[in-house]
């Protein structure tokens, strides 16, 4: 599932959720691991912080945030790391725990 589109994005999350949710039982945790997005427009660079979208959507369900851990990425080990430059691509993971209430 691509994120160029936060709504296809946020329903696809939400599916996920739903289905965590019914397999945890109270008071258990998930953990899901995003990226930050970026995308050129014509107003410039727009970045997409997907663990606002989990944050959104964990709350319609029954979840809430018990932590978020940014685990950066060092340049070599980043996505397609072997043409970009050390400023590009995917420079953090969210590390986003859910916690079933």
């Amino acid at each position: 599932m691509g994120t160029a589109n936060e709504e296809k994005y946020s329903q696809a999350m939400f599916g996920f959720l739903k289905e965590a949710h019914k397999v945890l039982k109270p008071g258990k945790r998930a953990f899901v691991v995003v990226g930050d997005v970026s995308k050129k427009t014509s107003q410039g660079k727009i970045i997409t912080k997907t663990r606002d979208i989990i944050s959104r959507e964990d709350k319609k369900i029954g979840f809430e945030v018990d932590l978020i851990i940014n685990d950066d990425i060092p340049p070599t080990r980043r996505y397609n790391s072997s043409y970009l430059s050390s400023n590009q691509g995917l420079q953090i993971d969210r590390i986003v725990c859910l916690k079933k209430v």
